[in-house]
């Protein structure tokens, strides 16, 4: 058995991310769609696995598993513009005329672990939280 180079993975990596090329809304879109076509390319051959595997019947493959999946990576889809929006945020007095924007960007670089016996949306659900901005949006309206 090989031994995988995790230093050089993580460097290239972060070296892909420092390049710039998470930060456009198209590859991040890009990146949802295919965690979203993997689940419903694959849903039978997923679900006849989860059975041989753990035995988990097809329903549960889905409701925990498979459709679960889908419907993460097409909330974050949906939202998404919402979720990048620049946001206005108000400014203290004294520093009157001036103003804040808030635009929210990737941060840097995940590792997601999960075990091989859990469900998926232990290691997917939290894969497309990774394409999230890193700041929730305000519950109070822009300013």
């Amino acid at each position: 058995m090989s031994s995988i180079d995790f230093a050089g993975l993580v460097a290239s990596q972060r070296e892909f991310f420092t390049a710039g090329h998470t930060r456009p809304v198209a590859w991040r879109r890009a990146q949802l769609e295919a965690v979203k076509a993997l689940f419903t390319d694959n849903h039978d051959a997923l679900c006849d696995a989860l059975w041989k595997d753990l035995r988990r019947n097809r329903n549960d493959a889905d409701l925990m598993d498979v459709a679960y999946c889908v419907k993460e990576a097409d909330y974050a889809l949906k939202h998404m513009d919402g979720w990048i929006k620049p946001v206005r945020e108000p400014m203290p007095l004294v520093f009157e005329p001036g103003h804040i924007v808030v635009q929210r960007d990737p941060l840097g670089v995940s590792l997601i672990i999960g075990a091989w016996n859990e469900p998926f949306m232990l290691i997917f659900g939290p894969l497309v939280a990774a394409w999230r901005p890193a700041i929730p949006p305000s519950s109070s309206p822009p300013k």
